[in-house]
C-alpha cells in the first residue's frame, strides 16, 4: 500500500528543488519555499483570516489509510525515554515538539537588550540552549555564551545551516543546505561524524535514546545511529521532507510535500499510517497526549488520533499553515501566514479568541504557562497572555526571524544578529 523502506544507499533521480510529483502541488510548493526565501514581505498586514468547521467534509481531500495502528499504550512509563536535557534542547522544546516550555518565563515587562551577537550570514535556525550555552545556524553552527554572548566556537560546514540543532547528550546535531547531517562534540566544536543525503536539509533532527531522525530534500526520512552516523534505515516519499519530524513512543511522525503525514514505526522504518490533505504537508507535526496537530499549505489544520491517524476535528483557514502550533495543556495556539494568531480548544477545535497584528508573522509561536510569543514580519516579537491575547509587550528589531528561546525571564531570538533581552535582576 505504501512506498517501501530504502535500507541502503542507492542513487535515485534528482528531484526538482520544489518538489517534482504526481499529486499536481509544484504551484504551492513553490509559494512555500518563496516564502521561506523571504518573500513573505508581500504578505503584510493582511486580515480577514477566518476559522470554519471543516468537519462536514468540503473539497479537501481528506485520507487515512491505516496499514496499522501504533501501539496503545506506546510504552510502560518506567521505559519512556528521558526528557532531553537543557532549558530549551531542541526545535520546539521537546520530541513531541509542542512549542511549550513550562520551565521557562518570558519577562513580564517590555526586556531591554542585554547583548548581541554578529556573524556572517542571517540566523535563520531556532536557538537550543543547554547547560549555559546557546547554539545556533547561520554559515555554519555557534555555540554562544548566554551570559555575555562570547563565541565558543564556530564550526564551518558545507554549506548554510536553517535547520535548527538538537542538544543531547553532550552532541550538536544539525542539517546543512549541503544535505549533510552533522554532530558536533558541544564543548569543543569538533565534528564526531556527518552524513550525506542527497539533497538540501531544511528539517530540524530529533533524537531518540539512541538514534536520530531527519528529513531531506531528496524525499526520505532517515533514521541514524545516533553515536556514529550509520544508517538503519530511510523512508522514502514522493514529496520533499521540509518538516521536522517529531517522536513518541514507538512513532516518528513527518510531512511530505506528497500531501501526507506519514507515522513510522521507529524499529523497522514501515509506514502505520499516512494521513492526506491533498495539499503539501510541510510544517512540523505536534503530539499532545494522544492526539496530533498538523497544518497543510491549503489553509486545512487538522487534530488527528496519532495512533491510528483517524480525524478528530479539523478547521479552514484563509492562509496556509507553514509553521507548527503551539500546544499546553489547555490550548492550541495557530499561526496561520496571514496576521492572525488563534487561540483554540484542544478538544474541538472552537476559538477561545484571536489576536491580529498589524504586520504578517514569519516565526511559529512559542508558548510558557502564561504567555505566547511570536514574530511579525516588521521585525517585532509580540508576547502576548497565554490565557486572552492580550498583548504584554513587543520588541521591535530590525528582522526577527527565528521563534525565540526563553530562559528565567530573558529571550533568545536570531535574525540579523542573535539578540539576548532581559530585565534588570535577570
Amino acid at each position: 500500500m505504501f512506498p517501501r523502506p530504502i535500507f541502503r544507499r542507492v542513487p535515485i533521480r534528482k528531484y526538482f528543488e520544489y518538489g517534482n510529483h504526481s499529486l499536481g502541488m509544484f504551484e504551492v510548493v513553490t509559494r512555500r519555499e518563496a516564502i521561506y526565501g523571504g518573500v513573505l514581505g508581500l504578505t503584510t498586514s493582511l486580515s480577514g483570516c477566518f476559522l470554519s468547521d471543516r468537519n462536514g467534509g468540503g473539497s479537501k481531500s481528506e485520507t487515512t489509510q491505516t496499514g496499522r495502528e501504533l501501539s496503545r499504550p506506546i510504552e510502560p512509563a518506567s521505559k519512556a525515554l528521558p526528557a532531553l536535557e537543557g532549558i530549551q534542547p531542541a526545535y520546539r522544546v521537546d520530541r513531541r515538539r509542542t512549542g511549550y516550555n513550562p520551565d521557562a518565563t518570558f519577562p513580564e515587562t517590555k526586556p531591554t537588550r542585554q547583548w548581541s551577537r554578529d556573524s556572517s550570514g542571517l540566523f535563520e535556525s531556532t536557538p537550543a540552549i543547554v547547560d549555559g550555552t546557546l547554539f545556533i545556524g547561520n554559515d555554519g553552527v555557534l555555540a554562544i555564551d548566554v551570559s555575555d554572548g562570547g563565541v565558543q566556537w564556530h564550526y564551518p560546514t558545507d554549506a548554510t545551516v536553517t535547520s535548527s540543532p538538537v542538544v543531547h547528550e553532550g552532541t550538536v546535531y544539525v542539517g546543512s543546505r549541503g544535505g549533510t547531517v552533522y554532530a558536533i562534540d558541544a564543548d569543543s566544536g569538533t565534528k564526531r561524524w556527518a552524513f550525506s543525503t542527497e539533497d538540501m536539509i531544511l528539517s530540524s533532527p530529533i533524537v531518540g535514546s539512541d538514534a536520530l531522525y531527519v528529513g531531506s530534500h531528496d524525499t526520505r526520512l532517515y533514521c541514524l545511529e545516533a553515536d556514529t552516523g550509520d544508517q538503519r534505515w530511510a523512508y522514502r516519499t514522493d514529496g520533499v521532507v521540509h518538516s521536522s519530524p517529531a517522536l513518541a513512543g514507538n512513532g516518528v511522525y513527518v510531512g511530505s510535500g506528497d500531501g501526507y503525514l506519514y507515522a513510522i514505526d521507529t524499529a523497522t522504518g514501515d509506514v502505520a499510517w499516512r494521513f492526506g490533505t491533498g495539499t503539501p504537508v510541510s510544517t512540523t507535526p505536534v503530539i499532545a497526549d494522544d492526539v496530533m496537530y498538523v497544518g497543510d499549505t491549503d489553509g486545512g489544520f487538522y487534530c488527528l488520533d496519532r495512533f491510528s491517524g483517524r480525524r478528530q476535528w479539523a478547521i479552514s483557514v484563509d492562509y496556509g499553515v507553514y509553521v507548527p502550533p503551539a500546544a499546553t495543556d489547555d490550548t492550541v495556539f495557530v499561526t496561520p501566514s496571514g496576521n492572525r494568531m488563534y487561540a483554540l480548544h484542544p478538544g474541538t477545535g472552537e476559538t477561545k479568541w484571536e489576536h491580529q497584528f498589524e504586520s504578517s508573522i514569519n516565526s511559529a509561536p512559542l508558548a510558557t504557562d502564561e504567555a505566547i510569543s511570536v514574530g511579525t514580519n516588521d521585525g517585532s516579537l509580540h508576547v502576548l497572555n497565554a490565557s486572552s491575547g492580550t498583548e504584554r509587550w513587543r520588541l521591535g528589531m530590525e528582522r526577527v526571524v527565528t521563534t525565540p528561546a526563553v530562559t528565567d525571564r530573558t529571550v533568545y531570538v536570531g535574525g540579523d544578529e542573535v539578540y539576548a533581552f532581559g530585565t534588570s535582576g535577570t
